[in-house]
Formats: C-alpha cells, structure tokens, sequence
C-alpha cells in the first residue's frame, strides 16, 4: 500500500542503500558490514525466481552450495528445510510441478538453509 515495506526489507537485507539514517540488523551496520548482515539475514523477496528445471532437493542442494555449507552436509540441511516446511513428499519432484503455494514454501526453505538469526520476508 506504499508504506515503504518493501524499501524498508531491501536496506535492511543491504540490496539498497540509503541516502540517510542509520539502520542496524543483529548489531551490523548496514553501512560497514554488509556482508555479516547477508551471513545473519534470510531474505526471502515478494517474487522470487526458481530454476524449473530441477528436483525440489537438487534446488536447495545447489542454493546450499551458494551458502558455503560444506557438500556432505548439503542433503541433510536441504531435507531438514524441507520437513520445517512440511515440503519433504516433493523432494524429487520438479520444482515446476509444485502449485505457486508450495512454490513459496519452498523458497522458505532456501532462506532456512543457512539457519538464520533473522527473517525478512516480503509479502510471502
């Protein structure tokens, strides 16, 4: 409704910077440590894209990879984000067969990979 959500979510993930003020998240500034604060966020946009073409596991195995989390744990992480979101049945389906709800649970899931300390979530 144009309160500024969507502006507020994108400073406080880092993807916008501001022209004053001063915000902090988890004690990071978000003007000198942008990269703690990406490491402490889960940032999980109104739209968001998915590869199609990929198993719903393969989908969080390589975003996991993206996350920096070590290869033999990538499968355990990605089906422990799965059962958070109660997506665990879909885990060798494509991602393009999954309803647009589903969709969005499992981006959930990929912004759970890496255990955050904080969630931005922008109109889910």
């Amino acid at each position: 409704n144009g309160a500024g959500k969507t502006t507020t979510i994108r400073l406080l993930s880092t993807l916008l910077s501001p022209s004053w003020g001063e915000a902090s998240v988890c004690g990071y500034s978000i003007y000198t440590h942008p990269r703690e604060i990406r490491r402490a966020i889960g940032y999980m946009p109104d739209i968001f894209g998915v590869y199609d073409d990929m198993r719903v596991i393969e989908y969080l195995e390589f975003f996991a990879a993206a996350y920096r989390i070590d290869g033999p744990a990538r499968r355990k992480v990605a089906e422990h984000s799965l059962d958070l979101v109660d997506l665990g049945v879909k885990r060798d389906e494509l991602v393009t067969s999954l309803s647009r709800g589903m969709t969005q649970r499992l981006g959930l899931a990929r912004v759970l990979l890496h255990d955050p300390q904080v969630l931005l979530l922008d109109e889910p």
